[in-house]
């Protein structure tokens, strides 16, 4: 876990992707969900415009079989350079491989935009 939010933190697309298996289904916040690698770049790329930065500091971290539950806080650096401190739940699947094929991130970002326009 700690190696997929180090990539996260570190903005590394390629690291992240290592996580994930082929097809993987993404959700964050109310959006609607995604579906697979070129998606995810997409999104990425729009969510990438909004921040420099963000780190992740885990409060709670539960894993069992092949489903992990993530509690966070999330600090995002805005192109103005406010922080931004928002909570963060994220519900992970995984195959019997180990790679991610299923998460839905739950937060709300809105302060994150707020700052960023």
């Amino acid at each position: 876990m700690r190696e997929l939010y180090t990539a996260i933190d570190a903005r590394e697309v390629e690291g992240i992707l290592a996580h994930f298996a082929d097809g993987f289904r993404y959700r964050s916040g109310n959006a609607e969900p995604i579906v697979g690698r070129a998606a995810f770049l997409t999104r990425s790329a729009a969510h990438s415009a909004l921040i420099t930065g963000m780190s992740h500091y885990f409060r709670q971290v539960w894993e069992r079989g092949d489903s992990a539950v993530v509690v966070a806080d999330v600090d995002y650096t805005c192109a103005n350079g406010a922080v931004v401190r928002v909570p963060a739940a994220t519900v992970i699947h995984r195959r019997s491989d180990g790679l991610i094929d299923d998460i839905h991130i739950i937060t709300d970002i809105s302060a994150v935009r707020n700052e960023s326009s």
